[in-house]
């Protein structure tokens, strides 16, 4: 049974995972909206509240991580514009132009690389962002049709009923 990662750059460089399975689990119950009644309308309002902050806690750790790829990204960019570009313009008996230290810029294996793991934390980030007002989407129409069924139909809240008036 695999289970469902997505990994992000923490400060010390290391991959840490991020158990996906319970947002899918979560995602599961947005398709049983249709069955929400009033046994069990409390139960969905509390686990989309939950899924809402599971996936409110992943989306501000991707942020975090997001930054620092960015940071990483326009360094990594400096070091191979300013020092990397050098030695490989010299090896080639290229001029040493601007334009040439932005196309070596644009094959620098390092560069590349923060590049991509900057790309795939703000699609992540994305993600979940996503996943965040879903859940908050889904609480909100579990509340609307637990309310309407709590109600009794053709009847006005605050009125007073037949026999509440004798």
């Amino acid at each position: 049974m695999g289970q469902h990662l997505a990994y992000s750059e923490p400060k010390a460089g290391m991959p840490v995972p991020m158990d996906m399975a319970e947002i899918y689990r979560y995602e599961s119950l947005v398709e049983e909206l249709t069955s929400v009644n009033l046994l069990n309308g409390s139960f969905y309002m509390r686990e989309f509240l939950k899924a809402k902050e599971l996936a409110s806690s992943f989306y501000c750790k991707l942020l975090f991580d997001y930054e620092q790829a960015r940071n990483r990204t326009k360094t990594e960019y400096a070091l191979a514009y300013l020092e990397r570009s050098e030695d490989y313009i010299k090896s080639r008996n290229l001029k040493s132009t601007d334009e040439t230290k932005k196309q070596y810029v644009s094959i620098d294996k390092q560069y590349q690389s923060a590049k991509d793991q900057e790309d795939m934390l703000k699609a992540l980030t994305t993600l979940m962002e996503n996943k965040v007002y879903k859940f908050q989407s889904a609480h909100d129409d579990a509340k609307k049709i637990f309310d309407s069924l709590r109600e009794p139909r053709g009847s006005v809240s605050g009125a007073q009923s037949h026999r509440d008036a004798q």
